[in-house]
């Protein structure tokens, strides 16, 4: 999806800028800048990604949400086994 192909033009794209900067500039700048890129990029991701703990009470939720549907589905499946058995002895005993 859109994930990997910013993925893909980010592999793409990021040597074809440093090959194009690098002309212009030192080693040592080449570095500095890829530092500073580097730290900007955590810091981007420090402040727009959430804390682990909002992501895990989320999943908590949405755990507890599935784990009910199942075992509504659970009871809705030995009720008609329940019911079939019952059935099925009612209709022996009957004949």
């Amino acid at each position: 999806g859109v994930k990997e192909s910013s993925a893909s033009l980010g592999g793409v794209l990021g040597p074809l800028l440093l090959v194009g900067v690098s002309a212009m500039m030192t080693a040592q700048g080449v570095f500095i800048l890829a530092g500073a890129v580097m730290l900007t990029a955590a810091g981007l991701a420090l402040i727009a990604l959430p804390a682990p703990r909002q992501i895990d009470a989320k999943t908590k939720d949405i755990n507890w949400e599935f784990s009910e549907k199942r075992a509504l589905a659970a009871q809705s499946a030995l009720r008609g086994v329940v019911l079939s058995s019952s059935a099925a002895r009612e209709t022996k005993t009957a004949t």
